[in-house]
């Protein structure tokens, strides 16, 4: 099971916190954390610039899926960019303090 941080960006600070609560309350992530951003994409044909917010939140790879959905769920873009960045190395006592965050979720086994 990889450790992972998934990535998404918001139109604004609240529904970035209303998803990343939503995404701790039913353990997908361990945390989340927010800030704002600036970002230029193409998006139907035209170059766009917004402000944003953007969401991280610490995960395992097993609950990519099922966090995606909830975010799909709560997210008001039509195509949300939605990542996920595997992390080949934590820091010490990270990797035990995220299985026990995450340890009562029916997709991870203890």
């Amino acid at each position: 099971m990889s450790d992972v941080e998934i990535m998404v960006t918001c139109a604004d600070a609240d529904e970035a916190a209303r998803i990343g609560r939503a995404l701790v309350t039913r353990r997908l992530a361990a945390c989340a954390m927010q800030w704002p951003v600036r970002t230029c994409y193409r998006w139907q044909g035209e170059i766009r610039d917004a402000a944003e917010e953007l969401l991280t939140v610490k995960s395992t790879e097993s609950l990519f899926g099922a966090a995606c959905r909830v975010i799909m769920a709560e997210h008001s873009y039509e195509q949300p960019a939605i990542t996920m960045v595997r992390l080949s190395a934590t820091g010490p006592g990270y990797r035990e303090w995220l299985r026990e965050t995450l340890i009562r979720h029916p997709h991870l086994s203890p």
